[in-house]
C-alpha cells in the first residue's frame, strides 16, 4: 500500500465536488485524507452564481482551502476546467504541494484563457459560442458526458470563467511530481498528452473512458491518483 497523503480533488464546469464522491470514499479507505472542493457560484454553491465570479475566484476558492486547514505535501487534481484553477493554485502555492495531476484536463500556459487552451479541442466550438455573462450546461455535453437526466439538475449554469486569462509566474513548474491523464474516449485534450508524453519531467496515463474519468472507471480513477504520491 502507498504512503498516506492528503488529496485536494477540483471539479471541471458546470458540476461540483459531488462528481468525485465514489473516487474520495475509496480513496479514504485506504487511509487518505480527500478534499473535493465545490468551486463558488457551482452546484450546492449554486445560490451564490453571479457574473462576477471569476477563474481568480475559483483560484482562491482552493487556495484558501490549502491555508484554513493547513495542508501540506498534498497531491491536488484537477478535471478538465479544474486544470485551470489547479495550475493557478500551483503557481501561487507551490511549496505545498508535492503532486499535480491533470485529470483529461487543461493545461494553460501564462495568459491563456480556456477559450484559448480549447482552441483546438473538443467542447472550443461551445465555450467560444457561449462566453457571455452566464454559461449553461449544454445538453450535447450531457449525451457526451454520460449524465443521466436525473442529475442534469446538479449541472449548474457556469459564469464566464471560461474567457478569463490565468495569470502565472512559473512557479506551478516546479512541483516535484506532474501527471497527465489522458480519457481515450474523448478527443479534446489528446493535443495535452501529446505534448507531456514526450517531457522527461511528465508522466502520463490513460483510461478507457470518457471525458468524465471519476465517474466512468472510480476504481481506476483512484489508482492513477495513489500512483501519484
Amino acid at each position: 500500500m502507498s504512503r498516506k497523503a492528503t488529496f485536494v480533488l477540483v471539479h471541471g464546469a458546470w458540476c461540483g465536488g459531488f462528481v468525485y464522491d465514489e473516487v474520495a470514499a475509496l480513496l479514504r479507505a485506504q487511509g487518505h485524507t480527500v478534499y473535493t472542493p465545490t468551486l463558488s457560484g457551482l452546484a450546492e454553491r449554486s445560490h451564490q452564481a453571479s457574473p462576477s465570479m471569476s477563474l481568480e475566484t475559483h483560484i482562491t476558492d482552493v487556495v484558501n482551502l490549502f491555508k484554513w486547514h493547513d495542508i501540506t505535501d498534498a497531491v491536488l487534481a484537477g478535471h478538465s476546467y479544474g486544470g485551470m484553477v489547479i495550475t493557478g493554485v500551483a503557481d501561487q502555492i507551490p511549496e505545498r504541494i508535492a503532486s499535480i495531476v491533470y485529470l483529461d484536463a487543461f493545461v494553460p500556459e501564462n495568459g491563456q484563457s480556456l477559450m484559448d487552451a480549447a482552441s483546438n479541442s473538443a467542447g472550443g466550438e461551445h465555450v467560444r459560442a457561449n462566453a457571455d455573462s452566464m454559461v449553461p450546461f449544454p445538453p450535447a455535453f450531457a449525451k457526451a458526458f454520460g449524465v443521466p437526466d436525473s442529475e442534469l439538475w446538479k449541472y449548474t449554469a457556469q459564469s464566464r470563467t471560461e474567457i478569463d486569462p490565468v495569470s502565472l509566474t512559473g512557479a506551478y513548474k516546479n512541483i516535484p511530481k506532474k501527471t497527465f491523464v489522458l480519457a481515450e474516449k474523448w478527443p479534446g485534450l489528446r493535443n495535452f498528452y501529446e505534448k507531456f508524453n514526450e517531457d522527461p519531467n511528465w508522466r502520463t496515463a490513460t483510461m478507457p473512458t470518457g471525458h468524465m474519468v471519476m465517474r466512468d472507471d472510480p476504481a481506476l480513477c483512484a489508482k492513477l491518483l495513489e500512483e501519484a504520491i
